[in-house]
């Protein structure tokens, strides 16, 4: 059927437009998704766990486990620094040696404020030379 129309023949040119160009994004596709290797592995891993009569591990328990694993393995080395003093006192990031910074004696939101009613003036001050330095060079020119 075709448009009768110039409007039926504007919305017939554009609708095969747009035929022709998902066409070309779909014909782009393969529809055969790749598959890791590590995905192959974990899925066989998960396969067996099944046949042997055991609860699937969920996320958190391996992450759990690889933690452990770190632990264990971080607890076995001994680590000494470069003068070969023992660095089980040196700093470390864990959960418990990280501290706050020490409580301000002006909340952060005044802080903020105040900076940025310094910044506004500055601003105003800025304009008000700019405004002047152009007067003074006007009065010059005449």
């Amino acid at each position: 059927a075709r448009p009768s129309g110039p409007v039926e023949h504007q919305q017939y040119v554009r609708s095969r437009k747009l035929g022709q160009v998902e066409a070309q994004v779909y014909a782009d596709l393969t529809h055969r998704p790749k598959i890791s290797v590590f995905a192959q592995n974990w899925s066989q891993q998960q396969k067996d766990a099944a046949v042997m009569g055991s609860a699937p591990v969920t996320v958190f328990e391996r992450l759990y486990a690889v933690a452990q694993e770190r632990a264990v393995k971080k607890a076995a080395m001994p680590t000494t620094d470069d003068d070969g003093s023992d660095s089980q006192h040196s700093l470390s990031l864990t959960p418990g040696s990280i501290r706050r910074s020490p409580p301000r004696s002006v909340p952060t939101s005044e802080l903020l404020y105040s900076d940025a009613m310094d910044r506004r003036e500055r601003h105003r001050n800025m304009c008000e030379l700019i405004q002047l330095k152009d007067e003074e060079l006007a009065r010059e020119k005449t």
